[in-house]
């Protein structure tokens, strides 16, 4: 897991430390969510047993489904059927069902079922999710520039751009942001839809190897 931390984009947020050395000390929710359902199903691959390693993949393709931004009706039902054999075959592969051992079973085990019902009424889990909103109240905070008062600074920021989105829904052609082009970095390429390609750099020198320099000499 440690090893495969230089391969996470930085956008990913927090990159999973080494489990068995972090995993009762601290490991945050994003590290989880990383480990579990990114890169868990490839890690996992040679060290649990066939049948476990199936059941465990069915959780995280249902899950993976089940927090996209849009859901069809299609997908929403075949991740709640993933999540329901998910569920099924836990109890017989880890408790085989008695009542002396249902303590193994965490309720989180059972809601997975209630998830699809759950996403038919109010929506996508990343709607309301906590991450979202995790991820609107650090937006803001990097706005103040003050120390005073902080929380009716931020809390000025957010009526600002409850403000700005609402001119922009009323008037969708107007243009109050200026144009994402005119913010690129010298020498980033746009992507379109909002993504850029930015120039590698480097803070720190390291020894490359002579085809790399070669590249990089010709370049």
């Amino acid at each position: 897991m440690a090893l495969a931390t230089q391969f996470i984009p930085s956008c990913f947020g927090r990159a999973p430390r080494n489990p068995a050395e972090k995993i009762n000390s601290g490991y945050k929710a994003w590290e989880f969510q990383i480990y579990l359902i990114g890169l868990g199903p490839v890690l996992f691959w040679h060290i649990l047993v066939k049948e476990y390693w199936m059941n465990y993949c069915k959780y995280v393709s249902g899950v993976r489904v089940l927090q996209n931004w849009t859901i069809s009706l299609a997908n929403l039902q075949h991740g709640h059927k993933l999540l329901c054999d998910f569920t099924q075959e836990f109890k017989q592969l880890y408790y085989q069902r008695r009542a002396d051992c249902i303590h193994f079973v965490h309720q989180s085990i059972h809601l997975l079922t209630h998830i699809t019902s759950e996403t038919v009424c109010i929506g996508p889990l990343l709607c309301y999710s906590q991450w979202t909103i995790g991820t609107a109240i650090g937006n803001l905070g990097v706005e103040i520039h003050q120390d005073h008062d902080p929380y009716a600074n931020i809390a000025q920021r957010g009526i600002l751009h409850a403000q700005l989105n609402l001119i922009l829904a009323m008037f969708p052609n107007l243009k109050l942001r200026k144009d994402l082009e005119d913010s690129f970095p010298q020498g980033a390429k746009d992507l379109g839809h909002g993504y850029a390609l930015l120039c590698a750099c480097q803070k720190t020198a390291k020894p490359v190897k002579e085809a790399e320099a070669n590249v990089i000499l010709r370049y």
